[in-house]
């Protein structure tokens, strides 16, 4: 069985649905557990350590973007996830609001309003759901989240995780067998002329 560290405190968007991400890919992960993680953890692939422990290494299963430089592109915990899954390609061209929580969880809310062109105050009130903020509160609450808890957010993005799924296969799909044609003919001379 697996286990998932994030950090105590205040829950983000971005250790909230990584983690969701995590548990909907691996069905043996049994529990998250939101404190520090030590560094015998850090270096065990079983423990999937979530933004938190200055480490960014798949294969070590550590997910966190804090140490990278200011100036080094928006990226956020559910960046480091999705890059792991495959999926976040996919994810940014179908998922707005994964760019707006990149920007907003490593650059801060205020270069997150104004990207999206709204005040400080407005980008809470654009982007954050009752549904989500209760979330949140709730799943910050918690120093062990287990069985009933983790199986919750395991469905919340079993689904995600399906749509961008089928949405690559369409995709693919449609690049091998979609014939694109031209309205403008290659040779002016072949253009078809009304009747006068």
């Amino acid at each position: 069985m697996s286990i998932i560290i994030t950090h105590p405190g205040q829950a983000h968007r971005d250790d909230f649905i990584a983690c969701c991400l995590l548990l909907a890919a691996y069905s043996d992960i049994s529990m998250i557990i939101r404190r520090e993680p030590t560094a015998v953890e850090l270096d065990n692939c079983r423990v999937f350590v979530v933004d938190v422990g200055g480490r960014d290494e798949p294969a070590n299963a550590n997910f966190d973007h804090h140490q990278l430089p200011r100036e080094h592109m928006p990226v956020c915990a559910i960046t480091l996830v999705l890059r792991l899954l495959g999926y976040y390609c996919m994810a940014r061209k179908a998922s707005p609001w994964l760019e707006v929580s990149e920007i907003a969880d490593s650059k801060g809310p205020m270069a997150a309003a104004r990207h999206v062109g709204v005040s400080n105050v407005g980008l809470f009130l654009q982007t954050m759901s009752p549904v989500e903020a209760w979330l949140l509160k709730l799943f910050e609450k918690s120093s062990i989240v287990g069985a009933g808890s983790v199986d919750l957010m395991r469905q919340m993005c079993r689904g995600y995780l399906d749509y961008l799924q089928r949405l690559g296969d369409r995709l693919d799909w449609l690049d091998r067998n979609a014939r694109r044609f031209s309205l403008v003919p290659d040779d002016p001379s072949e253009a078809v002329h009304g009747v006068a």
